[in-house]
């Protein structure tokens, strides 16, 4: 189960001004209820030259006192699916591009995920990490959270720029990062930014790189995700996870579906009043993501039956039930209980999102059956 760092209450503290994390609720509810509303209702962007809504204090208060803290974590799924394939492998440094920075959310997540990785990763010595965002104020609170993250232990030394401005208006040295993070950055860009997004990474993205993008799970926002993931692999990328599929994505067949990931958390009992004061209950979290590197540098002899679980588990009376995906598009998979044998065994232990291993099952008109032959075996760990 997913959970903040031991570090996370010290640290907001100390960005915001020594307030303590237990005192949030009263100073933020009214802001936090307008960004929630604004999140929620999502509406295109009036200018590239708006006024960011994080220079307004409440706001960037707000949203460091509630979405930073759920949104940081969502980073650390895709960063196990990248040291699966081999990303972090013999990197002695790495560069990292944080598109809409906002107040240091993905440091945040990066900082978390090494907490429980860095052994993992002993040859990584340095993180040159560059925060890109329009809000100065937010640029300010990502500061902070380097101040104190910098001195924290057992971790490689980070080195942390920023930049304020749009993606407009930067200038970036070509093939300059290993690592490009988009943290609900996608759904407020303006369709020109969004046309020019391909040839911009391509020409930013060092060899071997990866671009991660990470965006709500509501429907229209996801949808719009994949959409972009369509349009990405038909300029000559490829996605590296969750997908297996290169194809155009099956979820974007029918109007009513999207595709996201839901992991559960162990929520802090200072958001959980924050929760109480929205009307909400932020039990888990939902998000759908992509990782995409150029189609040159991708495994080009992905194993056709792997696949990936694209939606949770249907238990039913004497069987369970899932969508998986690959190559061949999102097939209907079910085990009967009766079929149950130590080969499928995995199949029970399945959940959104896994990656799974299947060898001889059952195609038919319908669905797929996993048989007592069948092999499953659960990929990733």
């Amino acid at each position: 189960m997913l959970r903040l760092p031991t570090w996370y209450d010290e640290m907001y503290s100390m960005v915001m001004g020594n307030t303590p994390i237990n005192g949030a609720t009263a100073h933020v509810a009214s802001a936090l209820t307008r960004l929630s509303n604004r999140f929620n209702h999502p509406l295109p962007l009036v200018s590239e030259r708006s006024t960011p809504y994080l220079d307004d204090r409440s706001s960037l208060r707000a949203y460091f006192s509630y979405f930073t803290a759920a949104n940081c974590l969502k980073l650390l799924h895709p960063l196990d699916e990248l040291l699966r394939e081999g990303f972090f492998e013999k990197r002695r440094e790495l560069s990292v591009l944080d598109i809409g920075c906002g107040p240091g959310t993905a440091l945040i997540g990066l900082h978390t995920w090494l907490d429980e990785t860095v052994d993992a990763l002993p040859w990584l010595e340095l993180v040159r990490y560059r925060g890109l965002d329009p809000s100065a104020e937010a640029l300010s609170f990502a500061l902070g959270v380097h101040s104190f993250t910098k001195h924290l232990r057992g971790r490689p030394r980070f080195e942390f720029t920023t930049d304020q401005g749009r993606l407009a208006t930067v200038e970036l040295r070509p093939a300059s990062f290993d690592l490009i993070v988009m943290g609900n950055v996608l759904n407020e860009l303006d369709a020109s930014t969004v046309d020019r997004l391909p040839r911009f990474l391509d020409e930013i993205l060092a060899n071997a790189g990866r671009v991660l993008v990470i965006e709500p799970a509501l429907r229209e926002t996801s949808r719009a995700m994949l959409g972009f993931r369509d349009r990405m692999i038909g300029k000559g990328w490829a996605v590296t996870a969750p997908c297996f599929r290169q194809g155009t994505c099956p979820a974007l067949e029918s109007p009513r579906d999207w595709c996201h990931h839901d992991q559960r958390w162990e929520r802090p009992s200072w958001l959980e009043r924050l929760d109480h004061a929205l009307g909400n209950a932020k039990l888990s979290l939902k998000y759908n993501y992509v990782i995409l590197g150029r189609l040159k540098e991708r495994d080009t002899e992905q194993d056709s039956c792997d696949f990936r679980v694209v939606s949770a588990p249907f238990h039913e009376k004497g069987r369970v039930r899932m969508f998986l995906c690959s190559e061949g598009g999102r097939r209907l998979f079910l085990l009967n209980r009766r079929d149950s044998t130590p080969a499928n065994a995995d199949f029970n232990r399945l959940g959104r999102y896994d990656a799974v291993h299947i060898e001889g099952a059952e195609h038919r008109k319908n669905d797929i059956r996993i048989t007592k032959e069948t092999v499953v075996r659960k990929l990733g760990g």
